[in-house]
């Protein structure tokens, strides 16, 4: 596993996102190599959950291209 995509998941898990899942898209598209989905119990835990995961990417050295 990449250390963005541990960066992602430690930062979900850390909020308590609800069913994380990640899936190898590498062979379908060129854009991305993963996809990480979560969701929340509301909109405001989502909400939460994207601003915490964009902070705990920056402080590991990623930067966040769209939310």
């Amino acid at each position: 596993m990449s250390d963005l995509n541990s960066a992602i998941i430690n930062a979900l898990e850390n909020l308590k996102g609800k069913e994380i899942v990640t899936l190898d898209v590498s062979q379908l598209t060129d854009v991305m190599d993963t996809l990480i989905i979560a969701s929340g119990t509301s909109s405001r835990h989502t909400r939460s959950l994207a601003e915490n995961l964009v902070e705990e990417t920056k402080k590991s050295g990623f930067r966040a291209l769209g939310i």
